[in-house]
């Protein structure tokens, strides 16, 4: 969180940097999205008045919310440079903004209308801003350029005798010693003069640079560092630890609710201390505005995202809420639902197994000798894989009791994906960054690999997906996307439509559609084998895209770097169709992106798909929606088809009038319907009682029609037939 306001009531806004905010009523314990009226602006600050009226410094100008917090509202009349990147409250109603460029701006009716401060400051970004609760003296930090004052109304003046460092990132005032403290990239300096004279005020702070500053009604005042938090009670003469953190971690704002209620916002989340400072917890129930890395449906309604440093989330209600599982304060970098059991592959601890839906978590990392896990993936006899970063590909036949490496011709041990065509084939995806990257391919089950890389235009592989046993995709950095017909034999390039070649995730949805996400711009769709793609970003507030997956409910998730989880608002929609081993009578129940007949049915024997003419087979290799058709599966299978619903289809039947009957092979809607919206035009041209299905052995009269299956039918004359909903 780079940005926490504080009501007089206790209740706590934090802002996320990338148009995410959250509320919480609870002294920080749980979380509530709390973004209406909000675009996709990045938010830098959060400030709150008097009568707890809160305002938002975000890149497009002035947000306000009197409502505490739950909804917001531009205010930004009179404000010419809207790109605002701090702001303050006084006591006395005056609201004080900075922005990039130099501009600074006040307004004393709430924001209602502003306009510039004295002139004095460069063209440098104002990071931070301040005013002294007596005096109303202003104070402007900015990036390059050093801390400025203005006293009286006067022109801004540069007040930097004694601050080492050139990018003021946070201002406190003490008005009861009349004591300023502020952060640099070079430590924190003490003015006990309204900032004429400064000194140094970093002893028992190892990291120099300071990003957030606050002070509680008792005096101890609290900094923000990178890797940790510390406080004084001495005005910043000493300091000492109060929360440590990894050193790459950044406290960026804290905030304070009487003398002992302490809260840090983190990229990775929200900690707090009820205790003044001496013990801290994670605090990021509904919270979950961090770095996604990975995402996962774990069955029913529960949904997991993996997060860079705060572990695993889940959600049960479609990601309106999120609460942490039992794993907490871990990079998790893949996770896998499988067999009913949640895996988690963490950056450092090596593997986790949840056998409860998230709720607890057990280590399942014996044998494994890399412990940074990089991708997860289940084949097709059931055995788990982990590719890792370092140590190669490790299997376990044992469900992630027991793990062996099994690299056996992979040429790098740098490992950013795996997939499964559930079959005997698995793809994976390394890193050439150090020689011998690209897509390797095991026939075995991830026994032995060889390289697969013909025609990629990157080495440099981060994502791959599997939409069928001859579609497979790979996203790389600096390649775009390609695809391979041929099980990874032969790659062709797929960039039309794509705004960039760094793709950060990719995801084969049942119905056939392909989603990819390319860095800093979103999400992109393909319906027709990936040939053209197409932005899918509206309501995305964070372009900035990680993972994209599916939940139980065929809604699409996309993971967030800096803003959390973003769901799409429609379903994907397609149709599963239960397939026997022999023959089976199928049919198009939809309207998909193709009519390749190798495409819908691709678990069927090549070319097996069989119409009929009224008088003989033929092999079919382009379907259609409306007439039934005959494949061959030489195993149980699930076949999933995905395009636009059909309510109503027709097949028109001529060359019957004046003849002998005809037996016809028709096909289904999107829905189950009824034999008798099985209709002729005109009337009376279908032979009562000759509708027929076929269960494998014998042919039924069936009692409805159903999605993706074929039926025989007799007609005594030309017509138009039609199955209708």
């Amino acid at each position: 969180m780079v940005s926490m306001a504080i009501s007089s009531t206790g209740h706590i806004v934090v802002g996320s940097p990338i148009g995410r905010v959250f509320r919480s009523v609870d002294n920080g314990l749980t979380w509530a999205s709390s973004d209406s009226g909000l675009g996709s602006a990045q938010i830098r600050g959060l400030a709150v008045n008097v009568v707890d009226h809160l305002f938002l410094a975000t890149n497009a100008g002035v947000y306000r919310s009197t409502d505490d917090g739950v909804s917001w509202q531009a205010v930004n009349s009179g404000l010419v440079n809207s790109n605002v990147f701090s702001i303050a409250a006084q006591p006395a109603g005056l609201i004080l903004v900075g922005t990039g460029g130099g501009g600074v701006f006040l307004s004393s009716n709430e924001g209602a209308n502003w306009t510039a401060a004295p002139t004095g400051i460069p063209s440098s970004a104002v990071l931070s801003v301040a005013i002294h609760p007596v005096t109303g003296t202003l104070f402007a930090g900015t990036s390059g350029s050093g801390l400025y004052r203005s006293a009286f109304g006067g022109a801004f003046v540069p007040i930097n005798d004694g601050i080492l460092g050139s990018s003021i990132r946070a201002i406190m005032i003490k008005s009861v010693t009349d004591t300023l403290l502020v952060g640099t990239e070079s430590g924190i300096f003490r003015s006990s003069n309204s900032g004429t004279n400064w000194t140094t005020a970093s002893v028992g702070i190892p990291t120099p640079s300071a990003t957030a500053l606050t002070v509680t009604p008792n005096g101890v005042i609290y900094a923000g560092s990178a890797g940790g938090v510390y406080q004084t009670t001495n005005a910043g003469l000493s300091w000492s630890l109060s929360l440590s953190l990894p050193s790459l971690t950044t406290v960026n704002s804290i905030g304070t609710s009487g003398a002992s209620l302490v809260y840090a916002g983190t990229r990775s989340g929200f900690v707090r201390s009820s205790d003044a400072g001496t013990s801290w917890l994670t605090s990021n129930t509904g919270l979950i505005a961090t770095t996604v890395r990975c995402l996962v449906g774990g069955g029913s309604s529960t949904f997991f995202a993996g997060l860079q440093g705060g572990g695993v989330q889940r959600t049960t209600d479609g990601g309106t809420s999120w609460a942490p599982s039992g794993l907490v304060d871990q990079d998790v970098n893949a996770l896998l639902a499988w067999n009913g059991n949640i895996y988690a592959g963490t950056n450092a601890q090596g593997v986790f197994k949840s056998t409860n839906l998230g709720l607890t978590w057990v280590s399942a990392s014996n044998g494994l000798t890399t412990m940074a896990i990089s991708a997860l993936a289940v084949n097709g006899n059931g055995e788990l894989l982990a590719g890792t970063s370092g140590g190669g590909i490790f299997k376990s036949t044992d469900g992630g009791n027991l793990w062996a490496t099994s690299n056996a011709g992979l040429t790098t041990l740098y490992v950013t994906s795996l997939a499964s065509d559930n079959g005997s084939t698995v793809y994976a995806g390394t890193l050439g960054l150090l020689g011998g990257g690209g897509v390797f391919r095991s026939t075995d089950n991830g026994s032995n690999w060889a390289l697969a890389s013909n025609g990629l235009a990157s080495f440099n592989i981060t994502n791959l997906a599997v939409a069928s046993p001859t579609g497979i995709y790979a996203g790389s950095l600096g390649g775009g996307i390609a695809r391979s017909t041929d099980q990874g034999s032969t790659w062709v390039p797929l960039t039309n439509g794509l705004p960039g070649s760094d793709i950060t995730g990719l995801f084969a949805s049942p119905g056939g559609e392909i989603f990819a996400g390319v860095s800093l711009n979103g999400i992109y769709r393909s319906t027709d084998q990936g040939a053209n793609w197409a932005a899918v970003n509206s309501g995305l507030k964070n372009l900035n895209t990680t993972a994209i997956a599916l939940d139980s409910s065929a809604v699409l998730y996309t993971g967030t770097n800096g803003s959390g989880v973003s769901r799409s608002t429609s379903v994907i929609s397609f149709t599963k169709v239960a397939m026997r081993t022999g023959w089976n009578m199928v049919s198009v129940p939809r309207v998909p992106s193709s009519y390749n007949a190798t495409s819908l049915f691709p678990g069927a024997e090549p070319g097996s798909i069989y119409g009929f003419n009224g008088s003989a087979y033929g092999v079919a290799s382009v379907l259609q929606s409306g007439p039934g058709y005959w494949a061959l599966y030489r195993a149980p299978a699930t076949n999933t088809i995905g395009g636009t619903a059909l309510t109503s289809v027709s097949v028109v039947v001529t060359g019957v009038t004046g003849g002998p009957p005809r037996w016809i092979l028709i096909g289904s809607v999107t829905s189950p319907t009824l034999p008798t919206r099985v209709t002729s035009t005109p009337p009376g041209r279908i032979e009562p009682g000759t509708l027929y299905s076929f269960d494998g052995l014998a042919y039924q009269s069936p009692v409805s029609i159903d999605p993706g299956v074929g039926y025989w039918l007799l007609l005594n004359g030309d017509c138009t037939v039609t199955i209708s909903q």
